[in-house]
């Protein structure tokens, strides 16, 4: 059989058996159709459907020409293809592929009908186990084993051996296709379907084993992801809009909830699970069942992007685990607490989770979650601006002992600590440690292979590689975040993706395209109400603006991004943004100098109270360009030395690179003035 290869060409296509019989039949029903590498992989998907068998790829062949690759393909997921007609020739029961199965289908007993029909509910393959469990009603297991084997030596059902040594066995679609209509016809689809059901919710339900990021490896679990898919849609769909079986559909969702987490089909886990909590009944308010289920609502809102989802989930499934005294989930359920105000930018609220964390932990047995309080402490005091602490608190957390490879609400927590880190050693002053947190960070993520770790790393840590003036570094970071596999399920990421991404195009020189990037940007995270790089977004937006020449719009967005500061909060981008002021008023063509020293002199307290010294060199540096344009040199050169010599690293950094140019302006300046006059020659 072909493989079915995204990458597939059509000289490779034509190298299989099922391949060279589709396009030797489409060659003589006269159609003209040519086999193209655009055209490889949809013939293979057909053949591949048609599992090889010769009549049925004969009669799909023959119907290029009337309905093309695309309507085949379309019409294979009905039952209309089993009755194209084949050769006049042939004999009755070849005429069409439903005849051919009408033969061998009268052939059997009447128990092996039964197997058969009842078995067409699988998608995909089943185990000998579910077979017993689905086909059962007035057959015995030992009767359901003989039966399967029958059908398998008549070739009705394929059987092959699995790579965990499992037998697997398996329907044609055109049999499987044959055997459901029977199934409908005979009135017993609702109780084979709802057996399916019934089987698969126990074969989640015994496999989970705990709850939360620390189960089992639930990815061998996605092979039966098909046969649960079909399982929902039974019990939830009813042309009388009201489930099938509410109770099993729940149940279904609650255990098949990790699997969808875990290979990161997030919307489908988003609605699944509104879904079961719209029809949980009354007895499961309240109960583990309902908790599994708003924390699975919340884990997937929270990287698709639905804010309100994602608080009201977690406040109701912390509330939950609080009344049941579930202390290692209310632990967990705190941690993606923390990780939605962050990125909503309520600072404040996270570190009052973060402290909760830290007293709640105390009573845990587990030593990680201690670690793990300490870092969403640090990352808190990191945005509220207090960088000295937040250095302490994560390097505390990083002197512990503790468990690596720690998930928790999708993320891995080492590499969620690291990444702040980075951006508070950067605020601090240590721009060559920053970059190598960074690239660590980015390191063991993709060591992890767990998508959203990877583009969590590569998104969070391009600040850092901007700020530091790395222009590769910060496009290559972007370029394997937006280029990953999964990139495209984090809704939440795009808007930071593509405000970063304007960022550094406006670095580069494409202002214009970077700006409009930029701005759109700054609406969506607004309306996303995703606020984690709201003020960053503002502070490039307003630069790309001004150097544009588009002043007054510059001033505005800064002043909004200032007004928009929550009472009493000094973020970490105060001292930028009151720099950027300053730098507005210095450009208008009515220029306000004492206003702007006035924002000059606010951004280097700010920046003093936050031990930003990043912030203060860049204010600094500012100031002192403004003191060289007043004749006041030394001025100039005190406001920029000090700060310029408390650095001990990074001096190839954009920042520092700028404040050694001017200092040596500055001395130059200084040198010619401290010259004494030349005598004239007589």
């Amino acid at each position: 059989m072909p493989l079915l290869d995204p990458g597939l060409r059509a000289d490779e296509a034509q190298t299989f058996s099922a391949i060279q019989l589709f396009m030797a039949c489409a060659a003589a029903s006269g159609n003209g159709f040519v086999l193209s590498d655009e055209r490889a992989l949809a013939v293979a998907g057909i053949c591949s459907r048609l599992g090889g068998v010769a009549l049925a790829i004969e009669l799909a062949a023959g119907r290029v020409g009337a309905y093309g690759i695309e309507g085949i393909a379309s019409l294979l997921d009905s039952s209309f293809g089993l009755d194209w007609r084949g050769r006049r020739t042939a004999s009755p029961r070849q005429q069409t592929l439903h005849a051919t199965l009408d033969w061998s289908h009268d052939l059997l007993s009447g128990n092996e009908q039964a197997v058969l029909r009842r078995v067409s509910v699988f998608v995909g393959t089943f185990t000998l186990e579910a077979a017993q469990a689905v086909a059962c009603k007035e057959l015995d297991e030992d009767q359901i084993v003989i039966h399967v084997g029958d059908l398998v030596a008549k070739s009705l059902v394929s059987a092959v051996t699995a790579d965990d040594g499992v037998m697997r066995y398996r329907l044609l679609e055109t049999t499987r296709g044959y055997a459901f209509g029977k199934l409908q016809a005979s009135g017993e689809l609702d109780a084979t379907a709802q057996r399916h059901a019934r089987y698969f919710s126990r074969l989640l339900e015994s496999a989970s084993g705990g709850s939360g990021d620390r189960q089992r490896d639930w990815r061998a679990l996605g092979a039966h992801l098909g046969n649960v898919r079909a399982a929902l849609d039974w019990c939830f769909g009813n042309p009388e809009s009201n489930p099938r079986d509410a109770a099993l559909g729940t149940d279904l969702v609650a255990g098949a909830a990790p699997v969808f987490l875990q290979l990161l089909l997030l919307i489908e886990c988003r609605q699944w699970s509104a879904k079961a909590l719209s029809w949980l009944g009354h007895a499961d308010r309240g109960t583990r069942k309902e908790m599994v289920l708003q924390e699975a609502l919340a884990r997937a809102a929270m990287w698709t992007g639905a804010g309100e989802t994602v608080r009201s989930a977690i406040a109701r499934a912390l509330d939950i685990a609080q009344r049941l005294g579930e202390t290692s989930d209310r632990l967990r359920l705190m941690v993606g607490h923390h990780i939605f105000l962050v990125r909503a930018g309520d600072y404040r609220a996270s570190l009052a989770v973060a402290e909760e964390m830290g007293s709640a932990a105390q009573t845990s047995t587990d030593v990680s979650y201690m670690i793990v309080a300490d870092w969403m402490l640090a990352s808190s005091q990191h945005f509220l601006g207090h960088q000295r602490v937040a250095a302490r608190a994560f390097e505390h957390g990083f002197g512990r002992v503790g468990p690596r490879n720690l998930q928790l609400f999708g993320l891995d927590y080492h590499v969620r600590a690291l990444v702040p880190y980075a951006r508070t050693l950067w605020l601090a002053g240590h721009p060559d440690r920053a970059m190598a947190v960074a690239r660590e960070a980015i390191a063991e993520a993709a060591a992890s292979g767990h998508s959203v770790d990877v583009c969590f790393s590569l998104l969070y840590a391009t600040p850092v590689f901007l700020w530091c003036g790395d222009w590769n570094a910060a496009s290559e970071a972007l370029g394997k975040a937006m280029q990953h596999t999964n990139w495209q399920a984090l809704l939440s990421f795009h808007a930071g993706g593509l405000a970063l991404h304007g960022e550094l195009l406006a670095q580069l020189g494409q202002i214009d395209r970077g700006t409009a990037m930029l701005r759109d940007a700054l609406k969506a995270m607004k309306a996303e109400r995703q606020f984690i790089l709201v003020k960053r977004t503002a502070c490039e937006f307003a630069d790309a603006l001004m150097r544009s020449g588009r002043l007054d719009e510059a001033s505005a967005v800064v002043a909004d991004a200032i007004t928009e500061t929550q009472d009493g909060e000094e973020p970490l981008e105060m001292p930028e943004l009151l720099r950027l002021q300053a730098a507005v008023l210095l450009s208008m063509p009515d220029k306000d100098e004492l206003q702007a020293e006035d924002c000059l002199v606010r951004s280097l307290a700010c920046a003093r109270r936050q031990d930003a010294s990043a912030w203060e060199l860049r204010t600094a540096t500012s100031f002192a360009r403004l003191r060289m344009s007043q004749g006041r040199l030394e001025e100039a050169h005190e406001i920029l030395v000090g700060v310029y010599r408390s650095f001990t690293e990074g001096f190839g950094t954009r920042d520092l690179q700028a404040a050694a140019q001017l200092l040596n302006e500055l001395d130059g300046f200084n040198a010619s003035a401290a010259k004494p006059p030349r005598t004239p020659s007589r």
